[in-house]
């Protein structure tokens, strides 16, 4: 928020990435899709891309609403920074978020009051953010994103079954290139984590994946399809984040399942 607001208002980029940094460091906070918006940057935080900062935000934001059931003040900052640093991932999990705020939100005032402040953002910034995302993707502005993210699929279609059924494995020396295609390892990444499962460890390891979720989460559908949606993330399993956000997912439902174990015990007495 400090990044965005000093940039506004006297054009100067506050690169916090490089000041934690032993040296600098390549912080993507510029676009030309940006050229005609009122907002003039990506502002990143602590991280070299908004994407970055989305991912670990955004994730620990939501979860605290499930677990919480109510939207607090924390939360409500994360979730609105990870839609102003103008990640379009960032941008497309949050409307598929949307309902979960709503469902976890009780009383109908609470409800008609965060309907009105999202009705009343969305027709105020709603055409920027159309506009970016047309620039960004359709127009190409900065980089063709669509067919940087496309390569993956392609080498799907010509690795051969053996390595579409197990995976061509989660080490990889970024100084090579990769697969049959000779894509780089962001072509991977940036696709999101069920691609990037797909890619490392096969059909096998993403059917894995999908039903060691099922099976732990079936009895909480909304934390299900909460966690469902953050890993439409470029999360991958080679970095802290991911980690990290295990932990937090995993604290978040053990503090759910004692709530409702005393909740139960207090009913029973």
């Amino acid at each position: 928020m400090v990044q965005l607001a000093v940039f506004q208002a006297l054009g100067h980029l506050l690169d916090f990435d490089s000041y934690i940094r032993e040296g600098d460091s390549q912080v993507l906070a510029f676009s030309r899709a940006l050229d005609d918006s009122f907002i003039h940057i990506r502002a990143t935080g602590l991280f070299s891309e908004p994407s970055f900062y989305a991912m670990n935000v955004l994730p620990v934001s939501m979860l605290n609403v499930v677990l919480l059931k109510r939207l607090n003040l924390f939360s409500a900052i994360g979730i609105a920074t990870s839609l102003l640093c103008l990640s379009v991932a960032s941008i497309v999990i949050l409307i598929l978020l949307f309902p979960v705020i709503l469902l976890v939100t009780t009383g109908l005032w609470k409800k008609v009051t965060i309907v009105l402040i999202l009705l009343i953002a969305g027709i105020l910034i709603s055409p920027h953010i159309i506009s970016f995302i047309e620039q960004r993707l359709g127009a190409e502005a900065d980089y063709d994103a669509i067919a940087s993210r496309m390569i993956v699929f392609n080498e799907f279609r010509l690795r051969g079954l053996y390595y579409n059924l197990l995976g061509n494995g989660f080490l990889w020396d970024e100084r090579v290139r990769l697969g049959v295609t000779k894509m780089v390892g962001a072509n991977v990444r940036d696709s999101g984590f069920y691609v990037y499962t797909l890619y490392t460890s096969g059909v096998l390891g993403l059917s894995l994946l999908l039903l060691l979720m099922w099976c732990t989460l079936k009895k909480n559908l909304l934390l299900l399809y909460c966690i469902a949606c953050i890993l439409l993330f470029k999360l991958h399993v080679m970095t802290g984040t991911f980690w990290l956000l295990l932990t937090f997912l995993y604290l978040v439902y053990q503090e759910g399942t004692k709530v409702r174990s005393s909740q139960e015990c207090v009913a029973n007495t």
